[in-house]
């Protein structure tokens, strides 16, 4: 039945945040901005009200502060709320907006959705389906959380808390353990047609974790070295300096960001070491007097690595490597359960998928 969305929730715009620390968390258009002492909603969805992340959606099912760029959506009755979020989540609110230097996404705009809506029992069948998919995402980021911190702290207990390097180790620098590639302009590689292209991963898919339909497009011809993989360890070095393990669409490397590989060592050598000196790196980025701060290869060059002899780096690999592999393995697969509830969503919110 075609309902407008003001028949089946009700929208709220949040309010400006305490000034006061706690263990509420407070939601923003950007998801969790930080944490606060007292909340205003508690089990309810929130919508990005303005600026860059006009739109996004966000669930929670415990108390929290929704915050003065943002709005508080709760079901009416015979509405599930879970299905409901997921209805927000497939009508790309980001396109809906009004404004062009300041996006805007207003209670009015939102009650003049029209959308056809099932029984409650249908809602109920189509929540849990998605939402199954989405628990175990979740659960994935914990194992995964738990897994780096786990190698973390062997890295940390061999090579960082240490009152003396051992006799037989030395002392060498990123540059010499690892090939830093930098990314291409890639407005210079412009596909022929989307068949052949690939999306370009900038700073904004790395930070979301995948390229979307808004991430720009390259040529698949572009050299191998400049194509990144599931597993590849990605440092943009300009801008937001991020680091992280893409494990997501082929896509081109574009410039601002690293691709790190290593003929010599493993994956997680080069990622500890460098994410070692990353607090180093932002502060040197954000010295620069240019509006998008930056290192430079030299800063690389500078930075210590202590290199363990090749018996010892055997038997260190063989404690670190199986954990980094399992946590490569377990975003991978988080990576193809999303990629499903991706699919599935609109043609379970349309109806398309009948049960």
């Amino acid at each position: 039945m075609n309902k407008f969305l003001s028949e089946i929730a009700i929208f709220k715009n949040g309010k400006k945040r305490p000034n006061v620390n706690g263990e509420i968390p407070v939601y923003g258009g950007n998801n969790i901005l930080g944490y606060t002492n007292s909340y205003n909603y508690e089990n309810c969805i929130i919508v990005g009200r303005v600026g860059a992340y006009c739109g996004n959606v966000y669930y929670t099912d415990k108390k929290c502060w929704v915050s003065d760029n943002a709005i508080a959506v709760l079901p009416r009755k015979d509405t599930n709320i879970l299905y409901l979020y997921y209805l927000l989540k497939s009508l790309n609110l980001n396109t809906r907006s009004v404004g062009s230097s300041q996006p805007l996404i207003t209670q009015e705009i939102l009650n003049s959705i029209i959308c056809n809506i099932p029984e409650e029992n249908i809602q109920e069948k189509i929540a849990k389906m998605l939402y199954t998919l989405d628990l175990k995402i979740k659960c994935n980021e914990l194992i995964n959380d738990n897994l780096e911190k786990q190698a973390q702290l062997i890295f940390n207990k061999i090579f960082i808390n240490i009152d003396k390097v051992p006799k037989n180790w030395k002392y060498s620098n990123l540059l010499q353990i690892a090939n830093y590639t930098n990314g291409l302009a890639m407005q210079k590689f412009r596909p022929i047609d989307k068949i052949n292209s690939l999306p370009v991963l900038k700073i904004k898919e790395l930070r979301q974790g995948y390229c979307d339909n808004n991430s720009e497009l390259c040529s698949i011809s572009i050299d191998k070295k400049y194509i990144v993989n599931n597993g590849d360890v990605i440092f943009s070095w300009s801008g937001t300096l991020l680091l992280d393990i893409w494990c997501s669409d082929t896509c081109g490397l574009n410039q601002h960001l690293f691709k790190i590989t290593s003929e010599k060592y493993n994956k997680w050598f080069y990622y500890f070491w460098t994410k070692y000196h990353l607090n180093k790196f932002i502060s040197i980025a954000s010295s620069k007097a240019t509006t998008m701060g930056h290192i430079k290869r030299e800063d690389l060059l500078k930075s210590t690595v202590i290199l363990p002899s090749e018996n010892d780096y055997k038997k260190i690999d063989a404690l670190i490597n199986p954990i980094f592999s399992k946590i490569i393995n377990i975003k991978i697969e988080s990576y193809k359960l999303n990629s499903i509830r991706n699919k599935l969503l609109p043609n379970l919110i349309t109806g398309k998928i009948k049960f």
